[in-house]
C-alpha cells in the first residue's frame, strides 16, 4: 500500500533546493537536484501548456499591417469609382430602351433586352468582386435583380409569336421599370457597404496612415455630388470625422476631416446627421481649444457658414445652436480679429453674417464683442479686398444697425466710414490677357455683379438705419455719403442697372432729409428723389418706367 510523505522545514537544505519524492510500497527515497524550484516547475508544466496555448493562438486572427489595411481602404473607394461608372453607363442602357419604347421601334426591343440583361449579369459579377463578404441582403437584392432579368428576357422572346402585331407598350414599361428600380437598389447597397468599409477604417483603426487614407478617400467621395454626400452621411461618416477632430494626436488631418464634413452638409441629411452627432457642441470645442491651429478653426467656421446659409434647402436650427451661439460669436470674432490671410477673414466673416439672420440676439452678443472693430481692421488691413467679403462685412453691419447698442458700437469703431467706402464699389475690369477666356466667363462675371449688387444695397440700408438721429446723421454728411448716394440713383451704370440698390438709396437719402432738412441737399435732387413720392422717384429713375392704365 503506497504512502504520501510530507516534508516541511527540514534543516540543512538551501531555499533554491528542491526536493524530489518517490514513493515506493514501504521505501521513501528523496533526492536532492541543484536545479531552482520554479524553474524546474515551469518545466515540468511547460509540456502541460504548449497545446491549449496553441489552440488559443490558432484561433486568434491574424493583424494585418497598415499597409495591408490602407490597400483595402483605397480598394474601396476605387471600387466606389469603378461601380458607378458601369452603373451610369447601364443606366444609359435602360434610357435607349426607354426611348425605342417611346419611338414604338419594336424590331430592336428584343435585342436590347438580351444585351441589357447580359450587362446586368456582368455587373453582378463585378458586384460579387467588389465586396468581399456577401451579406444576406445583398445576396437577397441580387438575386431579385436576376428574377427581374428572367421577366425581362421572358418578355421581350413573347414579341416574336406576334406575326407582326404591335405589342403593349405599358407592360414592357412596367417590367422594365421594375428592373430598374431594383438594379438602382443594388447599387446603393454594393456603395454602402464600401463606404462602411472606409467609414470603419476611421473609427478602429490604430494606424495613423491608414486614417489618412480614409479620410482623404472620404473626402474625394464627398466631392463627387449630392447623392455619395447622402450616401456617407447615412453610413456614419460625419459622426467618425468629429470624433476624430477630438484626438490631440490626429491635428494633421482634421482641416481635411472638417472640410468634408462641410461638403456633407451641403445635403439635408448630412445637416441631420449633424445635429444628431450633436455636431455644434463638437465646433465650438474646436474653435475654442488652445490647441486647435488657424487652419483648423478657418475649417469648422466653414462648417458653421455651412450648416446657417439661409440659401440652403429645407433650413432650420440645429438642435443646441441657441445654446452655443455666443460661444461661437465670440470664437468667430477673435479669429475674425486675428486672422492670418484673407481666405480666414472671409470664412469667419461669411459664419459671422450668417448667424445674425438666424436670431436678434447675435447683433447684440456682437456689440460685446466689439465685431466692428475686428472687421474695420481687417478691412483696413487688405483682408476684404473681394466683393464677396465686402458683402459679408456689409451684411453684419446692417443687421446690427438695427440695435441701439449696436450702432452706437458701429459709429464708435469706424464702421460709418467703412460703409461710405462700400457705396464705391466696383465690379473688376478685365482687359487683355486678364480677361478670362474660358466659357464659365460669363458665369464669373455674372457672380461679380451680384456681389457688387449686394455691396451697394447693405450699404445703403446700413447707412438709413444708422441715420436715427441728428449726431449719427451729421456723421454720414460729413463722411460726403448723401454726393454718392444721389450719384446711385441718378446714374444707372454707377448702380449696374441695378433696382435694388436704387431703392436702397432713395430710402436712406428720404432719411437723411428727414432728420438733416433740405438744406444740405441741392434742389434739382429734392425734386426728383425726395418730394414725390417713392415709386415716382423710382420711375423716374429707373432703367425702364412703368405705364400705369
Amino acid at each position: 500500500m503506497s504512502r504520501v510523505g510530507i516534508i516541511r522545514g527540514m534543516n540543512g537544505f538551501s531555499e533554491t533546493s528542491a526536493l524530489r519524492i518517490w514513493l515506493s510500497d514501504d521505501v521513501i527515497e528523496m533526492h536532492l537536484t541543484e536545479a531552482d524550484s520554479v524553474e524546474r516547475w515551469l518545466q515540468d508544466l511547460r509540456m502541460m501548456t504548449d497545446c491549449e496555448c496553441m489552440c488559443i493562438l490558432q484561433g486568434k486572427p491574424i493583424r494585418t499591417s497598415a499597409h495591408n489595411i490602407a490597400k483595402v481602404t483605397s480598394s474601396a473607394r476605387d471600387n466606389i469609382y469603378i461601380l458607378r461608372q458601369r452603373a451610369s453607363s447601364i443606366s444609359a442602357d435602360f434610357a435607349k430602351l426607354y426611348c425605342k419604347l417611346d419611338s414604338g421601334v419594336w424590331d430592336q426591343i428584343h435585342w436590347l433586352c438580351l444585351s441589357l440583361t447580359i450587362r446586368l449579369r456582368t455587373f453582378l459579377h463585378d458586384c460579387t468582386s467588389f465586396v468581399s463578404s456577401m451579406p444576406l441582403h445583398l445576396f437577397q437584392q441580387q438575386h431579385t435583380v436576376l428574377q427581374e432579368c428572367a421577366r425581362l428576357v421572358k418578355h421581350a422572346e413573347s414579341f416574336e409569336g406576334m406575326n407582326g402585331t404591335l405589342p403593349p407598350a405599358v407592360p414592357t414599361l412596367k417590367v422594365l421599370s421594375g428592373l430598374g428600380k431594383t438594379f438602382n437598389g443594388l447599387v446603393h447597397m454594393v456603395q454602402a457597404i464600401l463606404i462602411q468599409t472606409i467609414v470603419k477604417s476611421i473609427q478602429d483603426s490604430a494606424s495613423e496612415y491608414n486614417i489618412k487614407i480614409a479620410v482623404n478617400s472620404v473626402h474625394c467621395l464627398s466631392e463627387d455630388g449630392n447623392e455619395m454626400c447622402r450616401l456617407l452621411a447615412k453610413e456614419g461618416a460625419i459622426q467618425s470625422l468629429l470624433e476624430l477632430c477630438q484626438q490631440a494626436s490626429l491635428n494633421s488631418m482634421k482641416p481635411v476631416a472638417l472640410r468634408t464634413v462641410a461638403n456633407l452638409c451641403n445635403v439635408a441629411e448630412g445637416r441631420q446627421e449633424l445635429e444628431r452627432a450633436s455636431g455644434v457642441e463638437y465646433l465650438s470645442e474646436i474653435l475654442s481649444s488652445p490647441t486647435s491651429t488657424e487652419s483648423v478653426k478657418a475649417e469648422a467656421a466653414s462648417v458653421i457658414a455651412q450648416i446657417t446659409s439661409p440659401s440652403i434647402d429645407n433650413y432650420h436650427h440645429l438642435l443646441g445652436f441657441i445654446e452655443y451661439m455666443e460661444d461661437l460669436l465670440k470664437e468667430l470674432t477673435a479669429l475674425c480679429e486675428n486672422a492670418s490671410s484673407s481666405s480666414v477673414f472671409v470664412i469667419s466673416t461669411s459664419a459671422i453674417a450668417n448667424i445674425t439672420f438666424m436670431d436678434s440676439m447675435a447683433c447684440e452678443c456682437l456689440a460685446s464683442y466689439h465685431t466692428t472693430r475686428a472687421l474695420v481692421k481687417g478691412c483696413k488691413g487688405g483682408k476684404a479686398s473681394t466683393l464677396y467679403c465686402q458683402d459679408q462685412v456689409a451684411t453684419i453691419l446692417a443687421n446690427m444697425a438695427v440695435t441701439e447698442q449696436c450702432r452706437k458700437e458701429i459709429i464708435e469703431s469706424g464702421g460709418t466710414r467703412l460703409l461710405v467706402s462700400f457705396l464705391s464699389a466696383r465690379v473688376p475690369s478685365y482687359s487683355g490677357k486678364e480677361s478670362p477666356q474660358s466659357s464659365d466667363s460669363g458665369d464669373v462675371q455674372q457672380a461679380a455683379l451680384l456681389s457688387c449688387e449686394k455691396v451697394l444695397q447693405k450699404a445703403a440700408i446700413a447707412l438709413a438705419r444708422l441715420a436715427r438721429d441728428q449726431t449719427s446723421a451729421e456723421h454720414i454728411l460729413d463722411l460726403e455719403a448723401i454726393p454718392r448716394l444721389v450719384e446711385l440713383c441718378s446714374n444707372r451704370r454707377e448702380r449696374n442697372d441695378s433696382e435694388p440698390v436704387l431703392v436702397a438709396c432713395l430710402a436712406a437719402l428720404r432719411r437723411l432729409h428727414s432728420i438733416l432738412g433740405p438744406s444740405v441737399f441741392k434742389t434739382s435732387d429734392v425734386e426728383q428723389l425726395i418730394r414725390p413720392r417713392l415709386i415716382d422717384s423710382f420711375n423716374m429713375c429707373a432703367k425702364t418706367k412703368e405705364s400705369f392704365v
